[in-house]
């Protein structure tokens, strides 16, 4: 074959990928045009925006940013650790399995190569910061509720540093002011620090016992059971946390929530069985 009908043949494909792109676009809807307009990088599009503009280099893409960052964590070079790992989480994001690697990864391989406890403290926030980014996108997923309880009760709550994690924790979870508008115009400001979640008469904020389910899901045999998808929603019956909330409380919260999930959702966590998932709680 010449290559003047291999340059025609690649100039038609372009052209192709672009009108099939065009038409995908248009298709999904606006949310698409506005997540990749909104992002100062690709860290800032979606997962479907992501597939799109990368087409089959996806696949390649991501088995080169796995080794890389591996590598890269081997040799003690975080340097840009975190963006390779974002970009793992919004290339494959129907993969459970990889949010829940790459969740014990930052909260237990990367905050033990820290140095002082503020900069673990900092990559453990790091790795809850990455399980909520998933929940967001995939609400009331027991892998990743799990996950998220699994590093309250285990690592800010049971960890050899358990005690200055568990006073930050409790003084975080109080009033206080947060640089939470700050983060959120630029994704680069990385946290330090949790936000609260008590009022003024430390009771839980309302937007975190706020449901999240159009249906709460209710066990037929015992109305006492119920699930509403509200972020802290088995804390409020202890209430008022006058000490702030400890890490123990908040493990109890998200365990409890995948408890319910499997109990009257039905789902199963892709690791744990079923009996460590009800047992934890």
């Amino acid at each position: 074959m010449s290559r003047a009908v291999i340059v025609c043949i690649l100039i038609v494909a372009l052209i192709g990928s672009g009108l099939t792109r065009q038409w995908a676009d248009n298709v999904r809807g606006e949310p698409v045009v506005a997540a990749s307009n909104s992002g100062r990088s690709l860290s800032g599009m979606n997962s479907y925006a992501l597939a799109l503009l990368l087409g089959g280099l996806r696949g390649p893409l991501v088995m080169f940013l796995w080794s890389s960052s591996e590598s890269q964590k081997s040799e003690n070079n975080l340097e840009d650790f975190d963006s390779k790992v974002e970009w793992i989480r919004l290339l494959q994001p129907e993969f459970d399995t990889v949010h829940i690697f790459e969740i014990w990864n930052k909260a237990y391989n990367i905050s033990v190569k820290m140095t002082t406890l503020g900069n673990k403290y900092a990559a453990i926030l790091d790795a809850l910061d990455y399980a909520h980014s998933v929940d967001a996108e995939k609400p009331n997923d027991i892998n990743i509720v799990s996950a998220i309880g699994g590093i309250f009760l285990d690592k800010l709550g049971g960890a050899t540093e358990k005690f200055y994690y568990r006073k930050r924790v409790r003084a975080e979870t109080q009033p206080h002011a947060t640089d939470m508008a700050i983060r959120r115009r630029d994704i680069a400001v990385r946290r330090t620090e949790l936000d609260p979640i008590l009022d003024d008469d430390f009771n839980i904020l309302p937007e975190l016992i706020k449901p999240r389910m159009d249906k709460p899901l209710v066990d037929p045999l015992n109305a006492a059971n119920r699930y509403d998808g509200s972020e802290l929603q088995f804390l409020p019956q202890f209430q008022p946390y006058l000490y702030g909330v400890s890490p123990l409380a908040l493990a109890y919260n998200y365990d409890k929530r995948a408890q319910m999930l499997q109990m009257l959702g039905g789902q199963r966590h892709a690791q744990l069985s079923d009996l460590v998932i009800d047992s934890r709680p």
